[in-house]
This record gives structure tokens, C-alpha cells and sequence, in this order.
């Protein structure tokens, strides 16, 4: 049976439809370099795309040719595949197909050597009556990356990276694009046959281990000359939970913070490393008239509990919320409230707060 390379190397080639990290090693491909539209009708990508598969079954074919290959073994041609960027992107902007750069790669089995691609480059030229020159012999080791399996249509993948990102955020890692390591894609389903939401890409990006620093994080009260800053991360973090952005909020979250700064109702404490703000916390006091479960009738309304993603699980948010709650509890208040979001549950469970009704609440 002849050897097939989605099979034989089922971790590279058929990953789940979940985000993994794999560690990818040096591997020979036939190779197109190119730009622009690849949908383009009879356009460069479609040219190369002709030009790798005469190659490539040039040389499976060999054994049937006087020309002999060393150490050969009959093999089934693996999928095509793609290496993609732009132009001061990071990652890939689909909505701009025609500014693409592109590297489409053919893998070879590691016995063909340079001399034997030189002859099937030849070969291939003289019997399909075709220019293969285009076509070099490249090496490449990707080495440390994230990949996962994306069903559906090409333009739907950002919808899948995002969850490669994430994966990436919620276990120390960070993309590592650059010149030499690319959005990478390997195509399982032929489009042209195959409906658009069944078609089947591996995606894999480079990726690399954050760093662990020595951070030198100093705690300290929000002043006004840091409120664009805060105003900037509040936003990042409605978006982060999904908030529809129809409205311009920038002045009225100035104006919020302005006044209650100043009337002492809103106090937030921060999160600097190195002069960069990193961390937020907010709590507004308001005052309702005495109940039973809070005879003061002060309470707290936490909010802005936004840390950077590249400083997420170090304690900070938990710091963070000790001061504000210290706030609270000087104040006067007898209950924090907050409307908290899927990713801060656990942040919150942990520290005491309770489900009750719509909000979430820790009693003083």
C-alpha cells in the first residue's frame, strides 16, 4: 500500500476541531512563491497551483521512467498547502485578498534529494509543455506552533483563529509571526467539489512561550491624567465580553468618571508595571434606603475588573479587587454587587461572592 502522509503523520495532518501544540519538524516541499488574489480566475496562485502538481507527480511517477530515485517508495502526493501574509499585518486580513503574499508548497518524501526535484522541474517542463522554473526546492521547520482543524468556508476562519488566540491566552503563549513563520493552511477538501461548509483546512500559526519577567507591579489610585487610559481599557473589556458597539461611549465615560471622582462616589485602583497600566478596578458607592441584609443601605457596584491578557493569572485581579473591596467596606457599604461576566465567575466564587438573582454579592 502506498505510503500516505495524512496517515503516517495523523498529528500534523488531521488535528481536532480544538485548539493543540504541536512541534513541527523540518520537512522538504516543492514551493511557488507569489502574490495577490487567489481566487483570481487563471491569476499567479492558480498558475503555481498547476505548476506544484506537475512536479509533484512527476516525481511520484518516476519509478515508471529511467530515471531512478534512490531509497524510493511508492507514496501517495500529500495535500497542498499554503504559508500566507501581508504587509504589516499581523496574521492575515481576509477582507484584502489581493494584498496577499504566498508561499504554495507540495511536501516531498525525505528521499528526494535536490538532483532529483532538478530533474522532475526539468522533466515536467519538456512533457507538459509547461514553465516549471518557478518551482524551487525549500526546507522548512516550523518548530513550536498552535493548529487546529477549521470546517467551513475560507472566509469564515478569523471565527476560528479567535479561538486559537484564546487558546493561546489561557495557556502562557503568544503568536510569533514574522517574516521567516507565516499563517500556515493545509488543505484537506478539494473546493472544488466539496460544499463550502464541509471543507476541511488544518490552520497553523507559529507560536512562542511568554516570557515569565520579574514584574515590578505597583498598586496605586486612579488620578484623572490616567483616565483616557481607562477609558481605553473599560472599552477593551466590554468588547472582550461580547458588548455590542453602536455608540461613541468615550465622553460619557469621561464625564462619569469625572464627576464621581470628584464627589467621591467611584474609586478605582490600578495596575502599573514599569510606568504601563496593565490592571483596572472600579467601585461605585450608592446608597438605597436600610434593608435587613444591608442596614446601612450603602453598597458597592464593582466594575472595570479588566487585566491585560499578557498579565492574566498572576494575582493581579485578586489584588486589584482586595483594595477596591477595602474601599467598599471604609465606605461604609454593606454589600458589593456586580453583574459579573463569564470569564470573571471564577474570580469572584472564589473570593466569596454569592449568585443573588442577577447579580453576584459579597457581604462585609
Amino acid at each position: 500500500m502506498a505510503f500516505d502522509f495524512k496517515k503516517e503523520f495523523k498529528e500534523f495532518y488531521m488535528p481536532k476541531n480544538k485548539p493543540a501544540i504541536v512541534t513541527v519538524p523540518k520537512a522538504n516541499y516543492i514551493a511557488v512563491r507569489g502574490k495577490g488574489n487567489p481566487n483570481e480566475e487563471g491569476g499567479a496562485y492558480q498558475q503555481a497551483i498547476s505548476v506544484l502538481y506537475a512536479v509533484a507527480y512527476t516525481l511520484k511517477m518516476s519509478y515508471k521512467t529511467d530515471y531512478k530515485i534512490e531509497g524510493f517508495f511508492e507514496y501517495v502526493v500529500p495535500p497542498l498547502e499554503g504559508f500566507w501574509w501581508q504587509e504589516n499585518v499581523r496574521g492575515a486580513d481576509y477582507g484584502n485578498k489581493d494584498s496577499f503574499n504566498w508561499i504554495s508548497v507540495i511536501r516531498l518524501p525525505d528521499f528526494i534529494t535536490k538532483k532529483d526535484f532538478d530533474w522532475a522541474v526539468d522533466t515536467a517542463s519538456r512533457k507538459k509543455k509547461m514553465d516549471c522554473s518557478s518551482a524551487e526546492f525549500l526546507s522548512i521547520e516550523e518548530g513550536l506552533c498552535v493548529q487546529i482543524m477549521h470546517v467551513g468556508a475560507y472566509d469564515n476562519e478569523p471565527e476560528t483563529v479567535a479561538m486559537m488566540d484564546k487558546y493561546l491566552e489561557e495557556n502562557g503563549y503568544m503568536n510569533d509571526f514574522t517574516d521567516e513563520r507565516c499563517h500556515h493552511e493545509i488543505y484537506l477538501s478539494d473546493p472544488r467539489k466539496t460544499a463550502p461548509e464541509k471543507c476541511r483546512t488544518v490552520i497553523r500559526h507559529p507560536i512562542k512561550k511568554l516570557e515569565v519577567k520579574e514584574m515590578q507591579i505597583e498598586y496605586r489610585k486612579l488620578s484623572e491624567k490616567d483616565l483616557n487610559t481607562f477609558i481605553e481599557m473599560r472599552i477593551n473589556q466590554l468588547r472582550e465580553e461580547g458588548a455590542k458597539e453602536d455608540i461613541d461611549l468615550k465622553p460619557a465615560l469621561l464625564d462619569y468618571y469625572t464627576r464621581h471622582m470628584n464627589d467621591g462616589t467611584f474609586v478605582s485602583w490600578l495596575a502599573v508595571d514599569n510606568g504601563k497600566i496593565i490592571g483596572t478596578s472600579g467601585m461605585s458607592f450608592v446608597e438605597k434606603p436600610p434593608y435587613f441584609g444591608c442596614p446601612s443601605g450603602r453598597i458597592g457596584l464593582l466594575s472595570s475588573m479588566f487585566t491585560n491578557p499578557n498579565y492574566r493569572r498572576r494575582g493581579i485581579a485578586k489584588e486589584l479587587l482586595n483594595r477596591v473591596v477595602d474601599e467598599a467596606r471604609d465606605y461604609g457599604c454593606g454589600t458589593i454587587q456586580i453583574t459579573a461576566s463569564d470569564m470573571g465567575v471564577k474570580l469572584y466564587t472564589a473570593y466569596g461572592f454569592v449568585h443573588n438573582g442577577n447579580f453576584m454579592q459579597y457581604k462585609l
